[in-house]
């Protein structure tokens, strides 16, 4: 379970970031 959080987290950062990265273009 805890690994199921944490990679969650990571896609939730990933995904974030490449919504800024979209956002400065």
């Amino acid at each position: 379970m805890r690994v199921k959080i944490i990679r969650n987290r990571v896609q939730n950062q990933s995904e974030s970031n490449m919504l800024k990265g979209e956002a400065r273009k």
